[in-house]
């Protein structure tokens, strides 16, 4: 029996683990086991075939990415025959370099989905020294706050102006043909030099700056570069009190200077901060005093995708994606997909035997923090132990962490679990982004606009984005996760009370 009518989604299902590397006998058990499950057969789905999967896995394995032996001319006939899945698409040119845009049909979904009424990220640099022409990345966030890829952008290089505009207001486009009520709320960028005006233009939204690239890449030097952890502890306490002050408005890159001047005796580190990071602090200062800050939960789920994607694409030793763009375009759309596809499906578990490293996934670090009970911290002097792991400068995202994956960069659930735990004790500051929030709805009541409705339309609109807080936060309270909301209340108190000095 041959089933040409399945569902869209059983299709990807389909597709999905067979790129992934299931057996075609695996996938035919379980189904049949579902079907046997609930009673027999109830719809079209259920008279999926072996011959239909057969047929599928023998199309995967036999399809070839390199189309032509030239590059350039194999990446024109895979865009020709992958219409549905550019969304933007400009060949080589005397004034112009190449650059290709990607959306798959569900990766269009999830936009939609996922991104009315609510941020998009852009991972903007991967891939940049092992990859011949590097990815950004557009992500969105789901149900548990994990980023998922809903457009990739593959070029030379990254371009910071009439390009971004073009490319963006295609994917606006597509997107609002397919919903013409679909509109964002915030547009999170990880790099100062990004086109913001095309970005506000194109997308009528407010644009936000996240730090988490910056933070990685002290963090995992300050690792490398320092065997003492008290001298960690300084460097990285020192940078994030600076990266506060600048945020708040009155940080300058003086602050960098004194900051070299009085660690000179970490020379690695100086060396490195001078070389690499200094000449770009010019136009991240401008950017983190102008720009909202992306909250810590954000950055943890950007970093997460991030590191994902690198395990995904670059685990294999796969010279072609590295040397040729039709090979990187073939993967990402094909097996790179079917990894994020599967991580929203229910089911993935029945193929747990199959796991390799590029299935891992769960929670972001953030998330991971709030499984850890209460009862796991202990308090030692100016530290913190997390089960068994040591936190320095608890209380920060720039705390310091041993654990693996701390010790690689990366912000881990050790240090995000101190940070919730200070919070719902008040023993914390709040964070960042709530300070600015907060900031702004106070600057806005010291200088009123000479037309009350406004400011009295404002006002309102603070009361609402504070009550949809609230009960959000209501319902974390209720699953044990009371942190957010406790920060909220708290800040927003001292708020009041500033307020009513103005």
């Amino acid at each position: 029996m041959y089933a040409p009518f399945i569902s869209e989604d059983l299709r990807l299902r389909v597709l999905s683990l067979l790129h992934v590397g299931i057996p075609v006998e695996t996938i035919m058990q379980r189904h049949n086991e579902s079907v046997e499950k609930q009673g027999g057969v109830s719809n079209r789905d259920d008279l999926l075939t072996h011959r239909y999967v057969r047929i599928q896995e023998r199309n995967i394995r036999r399809a070839s990415c390199e189309l032509d032996e030239d590059d350039d001319i194999s990446i024109g006939l895979w865009v020709e025959s992958h219409q549905n899945h550019v969304f933007f698409y400009e060949d080589f040119s005397d004034n112009d370099p190449f650059l290709l845009g990607i959306q798959t049909e569900w990766q269009l979904q999830q936009m939609i989905r996922f991104g009315s009424g609510r941020l998009l990220a852009l991972d903007s640099r991967f891939g940049t020294n092992k990859l011949k022409y590097p990815i950004q990345s557009l992500v969105v966030f789901n149900s548990d706050n994990k980023a998922i890829p809903v457009a990739w952008i593959i070029s030379p290089s990254f371009s910071t102006s009439g390009d971004t505009h073009r490319w963006m207001r295609a994917l606006f486009n597509r997107v609002r043909t397919k919903d013409p009520t679909w509109k964002l709320a915030g547009f999170i960028i990880d790099n100062p030099l990004l086109d913001i005006v095309a970005i506000r233009e194109v997308f009528q939204c407010s644009v936000l700056i996240c730090f988490w690239r910056v933070r990685h890449a002290w963090h995992k030097n300050i690792m490398k570069r320092c065997s003492s952890m008290e001298t960690r502890a300084k460097l990285s306490k020192a940078l994030g009190q600076i990266v506060k002050d600048i945020c708040k408005g009155f940080g300058a890159i003086e602050s960098f200077d004194k900051f070299m001047e009085d660690n000179v005796n970490c020379r690695s580190f100086m060396d490195y901060f001078k070389a690499v990071w200094y000449p770009r602090m010019g136009s991240w200062i401008t950017a983190l005093k102008t720009l909202p800050l992306a909250s810590q939960e954000s950055s943890a789920a950007l970093e997460f995708y991030h590191n994902q994607l690198k395990i995904r694409l670059l685990n294999e030793n796969d010279y072609d994606i590295n040397q040729r763009a039709d090979c990187l375009i073939n993967k990402l759309g094909t097996k790179i997909q079917a990894y994020f596809w599967l991580d929203e499906y229910e089911g993935k578990d029945d193929f747990s035997r199959y796991w390799k490293d590029e299935w891992a996934s769960g929670l972001t670090a953030w998330r991971k923090a709030r499984t850890i009970p209460n009862a796991d911290i202990v308090t030692e002097g100016e530290r913190v132990k997390v089960v068994d792991h040591v936190v320095w400068n608890p209380g920060s995202e720039y705390a310091i962490c041993g654990c693996d994956w701390g010790e690689k960069g990366n912000l881990c659930e050790h240090v995000c679990k101190v940070i919730q735990y200070f919070r719902e004790k008040g023993l914390g500051l709040p964070s960042i982004s709530l300070l600015q929030y907060n900031q702004g709805l106070i600057n806005m009541l010291k200088c009123p606009p000479a037309n009350s409705f406004i400011r009295d339309h404002a006002v309102s609109l603070a009361v609402w984005v504070n009550e949809q807080l609230s009960a959000q936060y209501g319902k974390s309270g209720r699953n044990g996760d009371s942190d957010g909301r406790d920060e909220m209340v708290n800040s927003c108190t001292r708020m009041e009370v500033d307020a009513e000095l103005c």
